[in-house]
């Protein structure tokens, strides 16, 4: 949530956009509902460029339950490998332009999340390994950040809105090495 505050601030039209559409398909007397999920593409596709870019676990690490051959490698059961999931997020051959903050890039000429794309955002990792609290977490996302932007508008106290794609990262260690925003000042709105 830290990240998606942090992108609204410094993207005042991206978070217009998810207003309108949380107006429009939940009103201001109603909080938000899975089965409408699907009618919201706009904020989907916010909320995948803010999993894009926050990149909360950058790396993860796994090792193989038995010996494999990886792109012709021999790979012995138990090697420990490291998955840069910050590479794959920000790869400029994929996303053309992965310092800035983009939801569009989402989203087809019919307003349909690009599923292409959508797959490539893999902040829960991947394939067996896949995060069982995925679909949990990414509705709990879903829930607070429409609730907040159904009931609040952020703006930065700075008025420093210019350059989205400079966010400053701090590194925090807890149970892990994650990333989350360096502390900022924001100004919040009742709507």
């Amino acid at each position: 949530m830290e990240f998606a505050i942090y992108f609204c601030i410094r993207n005042p039209s991206v978070q217009k956009k998810v207003q309108q559409e949380i107006d429009k398909v939940f009103g201001h007397n109603r909080y938000p509902d899975a089965a409408e999920r699907n009618q919201m593409p706009y904020t989907e596709a916010t909320l995948l460029e803010v999993q894009r870019m926050a990149n909360v676990l950058p790396v993860t690490v796994r090792s193989p339950t038995e010996d494999c051959t990886l792109d012709g490698y021999f790979v012995p059961q138990g090697t420990a490998g490291i998955v840069n999931i910050y590479s794959i997020h920000m790869d400029p051959t994929f996303w053309k332009d992965p310092y800035m903050f983009r939801p569009e890039r989402f989203l087809d000429d019919k307003m349909k999340i690009i599923p292409e794309k959508a797959t490539r955002v893999i902040p829960f990792g991947a394939g067996k390994r896949l995060c069982l609290g995925e679909q949990m977490a990414k509705f709990t996302l879903f829930s607070y950040f429409t609730s907040l932007l159904q009931h609040y508008t952020f703006e930065d106290v700075t008025n420093d809105n210019t350059s989205p794609q400079k966010m400053e990262l701090k590194d925090f260690v807890d149970v892990g090495f994650t990333l989350s925003p360096k502390p900022y000042l924001v100004k919040v709105i009742k709507r």
